[in-house]
């Protein structure tokens, strides 16, 4: 009875020990990850549609982070940013952080978008342009601000430089320039933001460079549109088969008045 009492309470005892155990690698597995957002703040109430979502995140224990994103859109590793696109009201947001070897750490913020009676508009025409290595794509943005708004500061995201970094004036014109020494297709990004009112617009233009000898370019005209050969071989053909059947025509005619001859 004794030595049964005893293996009970060795049972009861190794089982509590277990649990302890795996209690303690669940938290230090949490404690290994750490997640922050530093901005924006959860209930935050924003003027802007586009925001950026930043933060930091760390592994413990040897460990590194894989990846963080955020809805689900890559963001980056340790140091992290993502821009979001928001809708008008709350705005769930949520990041998650991965390590290398599968630890997950989660944090969701709310972020209300409010839409101003008075803003500012970014507008460019055409959106997109084609030019050749070193040449410059120059695009014309029309900057229109309403309501009480005063000066609007502008940024570039990708190649690219204004004439202007700010504008006073309603339905402004600024200009930005493009050139690239290389091949490519470019994005650029430009932001006016109000740091009065914290309110801020952009727009965006598309930028390709090609080389002279483009196999499929045949032209660039003078608005940055170019001319594709499949473009040239399409509106030929026509005009082919046009000439073709009309010289046949004649041929067939001058045959028959000569056989009546």
């Amino acid at each position: 009875m004794v030595n049964a009492f005893r293996w009970m309470i060795f049972v009861i005892g190794l089982a509590v020990v277990i649990g302890s155990i795996m209690v303690t690698s669940a938290t230090l597995a949490e404690d290994h990850l750490i997640l922050s957002i530093e901005s924006p703040f959860s209930g935050e109430v924003v003027y802007s549609k586009m925001i950026t979502v930043s933060g930091t995140a760390a592994a413990m224990g040897g460990d590194y982070i894989d990846c963080v994103t955020v809805n689900g859109f890559p963001a980056g590793r340790d140091t992290w940013s993502a821009d979001i696109l928001l809708q008008e009201g709350p705005n769930r947001i949520t990041v998650v952080a991965t390590t290398d070897i599968g630890n997950t750490a989660t944090e969701t913020i709310t972020v209300s978008y409010k839409a101003q009676p008075y803003g500012i508009a970014l507008y460019v025409d055409p959106t997109a342009k084609t030019v050749y290595v070193n040449d410059t794509a120059t695009y014309i943005l029309v900057v229109n601000k309403s309501g009480n708004i005063n000066t609007l500061d502008l940024a570039v995201k990708g190649i690219g430089s204004l004439d202007k970094n700010s504008v006073t004036l309603d339905d402004d014109q600024v200009s930005l320039s493009i050139t690239s020494t290389t091949i490519g297709s470019y994005v650029t990004t430009v932001t006016a933001t109000s740091q009065d009112d914290h309110i801020s617009a952009y727009v965006s233009v598309s930028t390709r460079v090609v080389t002279p000898d483009s196999a499929e370019i045949v032209q660039i005209d003078s608005n940055g549109s170019a001319i594709f050969r499949s473009e040239v071989i399409k509106n030929v053909i026509p005009k082919i088969q046009f000439f073709r059947g009309y010289f046949g025509y004649v041929a067939v005619n001058i045959l028959l008045n000569s056989t009546a001859l």
